[in-house]
């Protein structure tokens, strides 16, 4: 959950981010998603509430502003295809009108995005935060120093 976590908020302030890096953060909230609904049954429902409520409403806005993106590519792969029943003007007055229904779709989204985002940003996570890591040995092992003797002066290596 935290490295998850970690993930997703790496994304910064997000205000301004490019297209494709939105398409990481929605990945990255899909995944945080996935790990959180595992465990959530873990714990009080009343502490991950809001945490579900601003993920849930994250990934509904990126996810609608990658349709918009995924729409556009489409248009490129059957546009001439339409062109070529119903004609060249009326295919490409229906991109245009395609295209602009999903500009201002994705101006919409945007702006409830950085509303949403930043909700997302300052709810508190519902699991614990975990100890702080452990320092280890070349093994791979934690790094435990040995245990003093019971008996002062008396050492492991006479027994």
């Amino acid at each position: 959950l935290q490295e998850r976590h970690r993930k997703l908020r790496k994304f910064g302030k997000a205000v301004d981010l490019p297209l494709p890096e939105l398409h990481r953060m929605r990945i990255a909230a899909k995944k945080m998603r996935y790990v959180a609904e595992f465990f959530r049954s873990i714990y009080p429902k009343k502490a991950s509430r809001a945490f579900f409520a601003a993920l849930a409403d994250l990934q509904d806005d990126l996810g609608s502003i990658n349709d918009a993106v995924v729409t556009e590519r489409l248009m490129d792969d059957v546009e001439s295809r339409v062109a070529r029943r119903i004609g060249l003007v009326r295919a490409a007055r229906a991109r245009a009108l395609i295209t602009g229904w999903q500009a201002r779709r994705v101006d919409i989204d945007l702006d409830r995005f950085r509303k949403v985002w930043g909700r997302f940003r300052k709810c508190d996570p519902f699991w614990p935060k975990p100890p702080k890591s452990r320092v280890l040995d070349a093994d791979g092992a934690p790094d435990i120093a040995p245990l003093p003797s019971a008996v002062p002066g008396a050492s492991g290596a006479d027994a």
